[in-house]
């Protein structure tokens, strides 16, 4: 059994949270410039006929 440390769990749950942070971000990104125009369009549908 391998007994790791707590120091290096720390950084290994920090690391992976910073990676996972960092992909969350880059797929929040690449969603919203895909759909920006049809967000844009459909905003201002909605806002001319409430």
């Amino acid at each position: 059994v391998h007994h790791a440390s707590p120091a290096n769990i720390k950084n290994t749950t920090h690391a992976t949270l910073t990676v996972g942070v960092g992909v969350l971000k880059m797929s929040h990104l690449s969603h919203c410039v895909r759909f920006r125009s049809t967000c844009k369009a459909w905003k201002e549908e909605y806002t001319q006929n409430p």
